[in-house]
């Protein structure tokens, strides 16, 4: 399955989910952390999908799947998550009705988009996607890259991040920032902040980026 891989935003955006078992649980989870408004529709839901009802994270309708749930809630997208495949194909095709974007869990055929294995480290997302042909594969490869991504990772993005108005305004252009930047990459200023000497990290990058906007 071909796709275009975009890192989808879906905070303060309602968002639904058909289904009460483990796996929609783990939907739930990935949406909450997201910043997604939730919404869940199912007769029956797991503990975790409860205990995060009860503390306000989300909303709970105990009842069966009927299309009049996301007229109403006109959510952003939709996850089907049930055990039952008819169930699921009918939000699939209710979504896509309504023009929603919509996902069924083990049925990318039916999905506008699949979910990908990730790995966070600050504002670094790294994703990896199989096209829906083996879940197992994207988590082993995630494990192997996982191990060679460490915090130092996100410190120098935000450090990046924190410098990059001053590269825009630097008077460089877009190919020499790219050398500049290389550079950075290049320095040992990753060695030393897996060694946790982020001192002398940091002034490396300053001196770095001094001479190279000089």
């Amino acid at each position: 399955m071909n796709g275009y891989p975009v890192l989808l935003k879906v905070e303060n955006r309602r968002c639904v989910v058909v289904g009460g078992g483990q796996v929609a649980t783990r939907k739930v989870t990935t949406l909450l952390d997201a910043g997604a408004k939730i919404c869940l529709i199912s007769p029956v839901v797991s503990p975790t999908l409860q205990q995060l009802s009860d503390g306000g994270r989300i909303e709970i309708r105990h009842v069966a799947y009927h299309p009049d749930n996301l007229t109403e809630i006109k959510p952003f997208l939709v996850i089907a998550a049930t055990d039952n495949p008819v169930v699921n194909q009918q939000v699939a095709a209710d979504a896509t009705q309504m023009n929603i974007l919509v996902n069924v869990v083990n049925a990318p055929s039916h999905s506008d988009f699949t979910n990908m294995a990730t790995i966070q480290r600050g504002p670094i997302v790294v994703g990896i996607a199989s096209g829906g042909t083996s879940a197992a594969l994207s988590a082993y490869l995630k494990a192997l890259i996982e191990s060679n991504l460490g915090p130092e990772v996100e410190i120098l993005a935000e450090w990046m991040g924190e410098t990059r108005q001053m590269m825009q305004a630097s008077g460089l252009n877009q190919p020499e920032r790219a050398v500049l930047w290389q550079k950075v990459l290049d320095s040992p200023i990753l060695d030393l902040l897996r060694r946790g000497d982020s001192t002398t990290a940091r002034r490396l990058l300053d001196e770095l980026l001094a001479e190279g906007i000089r």
